[in-house]
């Protein structure tokens, strides 16, 4: 789908392998999906200093059901 728009999606396995590309380039935009952690936290540091459109896709934890 977001090829059809005109991008070029890349995927990450990990937020190091993430860091490391954004060593050498800026994405126009980024989705990203994981828990908000410390790693995480400066890796949005980047792409909000870049300017860079952001949406993440974090939900929480499921809750125990209570029946």
């Amino acid at each position: 789908m977001l090829e059809s728009l005109g991008y070029d999606p890349l995927g990450f396995s990990s937020n190091k392998d993430a860091e490391a590309w954004l060593e050498e380039d800026t994405p126009e935009a980024a989705i990203v999906d994981g828990p908000c952690d410390r790693e995480l936290e400066r890796l949005f540091g980047v792409l909000k200093a870049r300017n860079v459109d952001l949406i993440t896709m974090d939900a929480p934890p499921p809750q125990p059901s209570r029946a």
